[in-house]
């Protein structure tokens, strides 16, 4: 349980614990056309989600309330889907263009818009194959819904993106079978506390955050317990060291929470590691090396915030992102911001242009009761034609910022 806590440390009081989207691949939304999201530094958030306004941070399990959002996913259709957390749930938005504080459409995970227990009530360590236990990432490919179900240690994929109801899962990676997990076991064909999910060019990548690892899959598997076909962070699929053993190195991760890519770039948000790795081709070799990091001096430091909060620092980066104009955007819990490069990185800690979160780059307050330019513990932050979309957790509710 310790590990658990060093990887979700905002919610230490809580539990003393070509894809779709902008999170992987990119958007393929029908006539989008992309152009450079113009931001400001602290610009106020357009509308929200989860709150009927945007200066009240209150959790719960309705159809209208969130309860520590994690993930987010934008479907070729602008339906947005929200991973909840502590409501161990998928929430469904039809879109992200409607009125504050407007309802979703469909959950999966509960049978109900009022239910939020652990695998449907059912409580820690009994899993099926229609429940859910602390949820992080969930994403479309095609027709499929793929989830990261954290806390079972477990992907669930959904071969048919799910719309009303609560179905089961047809597939399952990381466990024996959709009621039994294997948690703690360092294999190929095992996960723990996977915590973000993504398809590049078909291609299936968890991010697998207790093993300290990533797994990339030649395909979106059809069957159980699949094996990838390489990992990045360890050296081979039977180590599942931390880097507080072997200290911080080009190949080596510490609690890794998100992959972007676009089929060429492959960037990892290394989160213990207060760092961003990037490889400037897609890698191809079990451990292989980043070539350019961000958010530290070199491959061997790992200091929170070293040199003091600014542009070119970070603690615990969490969700990791960028959009075919070049942008690339980063969510900091440690931080409360997220940071946003105009252009996407080409040097060794090379500073953000702008924050959001923040008014400035040597801040990092988290104010209680929020405002509309602020952000306590975010989680994924994902972007759409002319808007950037962040979950902003500990505030149990979702921002959106539109372009001006």
């Amino acid at each position: 349980m310790k590990f658990v806590m060093k990887f979700l440390p905002a919610l230490f009081a809580i539990v003393s614990i070509g894809c779709s989207g902008g999170g992987g691949g990119g958007s393929d939304t029908p006539g989008q056309n992309y152009n450079k999201l113009n931001l400001g530094d602290g610009q106020l958030a357009s509308r929200v989600i989860g709150q009927a306004n945007l200066t009240s941070d209150s959790s719960g399990t309705t159809q209208t309330k969130l309860k520590t959002p994690y993930g987010l996913d934008l479907d070729p259709y602008g339906v947005l889907r929200v991973t909840e957390f502590l409501n161990n749930r998928i929430t469904t938005f039809a879109t992200i263009h409607a009125s504050s504080g407007s309802g979703a459409e469909a959950v999966l995970g509960q049978s109900s818009f009022t239910s939020g227990g652990a695998n449907g009530g059912a409580g820690a360590g009994r899993p099926a194959a229609n429940t859910l236990y602390r949820p992080t990432s969930a994403k479309t490919f095609g027709r499929k819904l793929i989830v990261a179900d954290s806390f079972n240690h477990r992907v669930l994929i959904y071969n048919s993106i799910p719309t009303t109801g609560n179905p089961n899962a047809d597939v399952v990676i990381g466990s024996l079978d959709f009621v039994t997990p294997m948690p703690g076991v360092c294999a190929a064909n095992t996960l723990h506390f996977p915590s973000h999910v993504t398809v590049v060019n078909g291609k299936l990548i968890i991010t697998d955050t207790g093993n300290h690892r990533i797994l990339i899959f030649d395909s979106v598997p059809t069957g159980n317990l699949p094996s990838p076909s390489l990992v990045l962070g360890q050296p081979d699929f039977t180590t599942c060291d931390s880097t507080t053993i072997n200290g911080a190195t080009a190949s080596r991760l510490y609690g890794p929470t998100s992959v972007w890519s676009d089929g060429k770039k492959f960037v990892v948000a290394d989160r213990e590691n207060h760092r961003v790795l990037i490889w400037n081709s897609f890698p191809t070799q079990n451990g292989q090396p980043a070539d350019l990091v961000l958010g530290q001096p070199d491959f061997t430091s790992n200091t929170a915030n070293i040199g003091g909060i600014s542009g070119s620092s970070m603690n615990l980066p969490f969700s990791v992102s960028a959009n075919p104009a070049g942008q690339m955007f980063l969510s900091e819990q440690g931080n409360n911001r997220v940071l946003i490069w105009d252009r996407f990185p080409t040097s060794t800690q090379q500073p953000a242009d702008r924050v959001l979160g923040q008014n400035s780059m040597t801040t990092n307050s988290a104010p209680n009761p929020p405002n509309a330019g602020s952000m306590a513990t975010p989680g994924e932050v994902i972007f759409a034609e002319n808007s950037l979309i962040v979950a902003d957790s500990m505030n149990n509710r979702v921002l959106i910022f539109d372009s001006k």
